[in-house]
């Protein structure tokens, strides 16, 4: 190589440590982030993907805490059913043993048909969840939110297990004699019927919000994976880049140097 006193060769060897520097830079960032895409101008389509998966990704995590308010407050109400149709039970074997004809005392039994009465009303009124009372017929049905857009697939609608459940609406009255105690049986059996019937459309939407939320994990651990793919670093790559151009800097810093002594060289064989 011949020597000049040009500086042309330094210029070009300043701009290929310049772009040996934004990429050992890019490879430090990309490894203390452990983000591949940490401005949209690095990947302008990955990162609308990404941020368009980050949505979903949100949105069915706020879901998942959704349904599970739903199946806690389902679960509130079939622990407040079950209790309900123990004590009808009760009042039901009250009733039988007042049926019969040997029966001559029924302030026993009036008392504690009474007691029970006054009891499933209680459960009635307090039963609620996040303020909502769940069995006092204050509520017609209830939506829920359990997906993370705006279409009716994303929601479920509750009904049919909010009806009010007080001793008068299960239709349960006082036993005072042989003869109410035979319709209290009636009446009882009626109520059982009723409170098992709801009991069974609780565990149908328990059902139904359990399979949702298992549907909300694995589709929110699927788009977690995907934007990895496209967001993520690869940390052993990253790493072979950042020694590759943490090399060539060094590299390039000795030849900048060499490339500076040119002219030098040269005029020191100018001026002898």
């Amino acid at each position: 190589m011949g020597i000049t006193l040009n500086t042309t060769q330094s210029i070009f060897i300043q701009n290929s440590l310049k772009r040996t520097g934004n990429e050992l830079q890019k490879a430090q960032e990309r490894l203390s982030t452990g983000l591949k895409i940490n401005r949209a101008s690095d990947n302008p389509s990955g990162s609308a993907i990404a941020q368009s998966f980050e949505r979903g990704i949100r949105g069915m995590a706020a879901a998942q805490g959704n349904v599970q308010q739903g199946m806690a407050q389902l679960e509130t109400m079939n622990d407040a059913v079950t209790s309900m149709i123990d004590l009808v039970n009760q009042y039901r074997e009250l009733a039988v043993e007042a049926a019969n004809g040997t029966v001559s005392n029924f302030a026993p039994f009036t008392s504690g048909a009474t007691a029970v009465m006054t009891e499933v009303t209680r459960i009635s009124d307090v039963t609620e969840f996040n303020g909502n009372n769940l069995l006092n017929g204050s509520i017609a049905s209830q939506t829920l939110q359990v997906g993370w857009g705006t279409s009716s697939a994303n929601q479920i609608t509750l009904s049919g297990i909010f009806a009010d459940s007080d001793s008068t609406a299960l239709s349960l009255s006082g036993i005072t004699s042989q003869a109410t105690a035979v319709t209290a049986i009636t009446n009882a059996d009626a109520a059982i019927a009723t409170l098992n019937n709801r009991l069974s459309s609780i565990g149908n939407y328990q059902g139904i919000l359990n399979n949702q939320l298992n549907l909300l994990e694995s589709t929110q651990a699927n788009y977690a994976a995907a934007q990895s793919t496209i967001r993520d670093a690869d940390v052993a790559e990253e790493s072979a880049n950042l020694t590759k151009f943490q090399v060539l800097q060094q590299a390039g810093s000795a030849m900048l140097l060499q490339a500076n002594q040119m002219p030098a060289i040269g005029l020191s064989l100018i001026t002898g």
